[in-house]
């Protein structure tokens, strides 16, 4: 009996260990950092620049979602040289696997929703009155913002178990926000960067919250 409670005891305390070295690997300073990029990029956008078209909106939060990958890959990296780097890196290539699927959602629903098809239909004729599927298709832009948000909390979810619980809660923000603006009727591109500035910039404040008050409140 008594050896059946130490194995249960040890069992519990390697699930402990394990759920809070995998938190380990996500840290509020890149997610920060990001919200900040996301809120500058909507700022400029919004009042520098001019007649800003779909494809440069598109080319501009498509870096700026480089930048943020760029900044918490290389949060990751200097992390994984300050402790044990072989469980680092294996955190690290889990969670890439569980993002994967995600970010290339997004960016099959970019390709599509920017008025692009795969395969090309420029061939194809079809009468006055019957408007091509890709001309159909430029009109949808005003759903990128929507379809984003929806795409990166559900990869929050997959990547649950490297997070605190309270995240589910961003991962619920950025669902349920996007739904909300699917709701939305058509609007300008300054409307469009506004949504990302209060989706994404308000959601990675919120996560970056999460992780530091979780994680980093009491150690370094």
């Amino acid at each position: 009996m008594n050896l059946h409670r130490a194995l249960s005891d040890i069992s519990e305390i390697k699930a402990q260990l394990d759920r809070t070295q995998n938190h380990r690997g996500f840290r509020s300073l890149a997610t920060l950092l990001s919200a900040f990029v996301v809120v500058s990029m909507a700022i400029f956008l919004n009042r520098w620049a001019t007649d800003v078209s779909v494809s440069h909106f598109i080319s501009a939060w498509t870096s700026i979602a480089l930048v943020s990958v760029a900044l918490a890959a290389t949060e990751m990296k200097v992390r994984a040289t300050m402790g044990d780097a072989n469980l680092h890196w294996k955190m690290h290539s889990n969670l890439a696997r569980q993002l994967v699927p995600s970010l290339v959602v997004g960016a099959v629903m970019t390709f599509i929703l920017s008025g692009n098809q795969w395969p090309p239909i420029s061939n194809v004729t079809s009468p006055p009155s019957e408007p091509l599927v890709s001309q159909a298709a430029d009109s949808k832009h005003h759903l990128l913002p929507a379809v984003w948000a929806m795409v990166y909390g559900l990869g929050l979810v997959a990547c649950v178990q490297h997070l605190p619980s309270a995240a589910r809660w961003v991962a619920a923000w950025f669902i349920l926000g996007g739904i909300g603006c699917l709701a939305l009727e058509h609007h300008s591109i300054d409307r469009l960067n506004l949504q990302m500035a209060v989706l994404f910039g308000g959601g990675q404040v919120f996560l970056g919250a999460i992780l530091f008050w979780n994680m980093e409140r009491h150690r370094g």
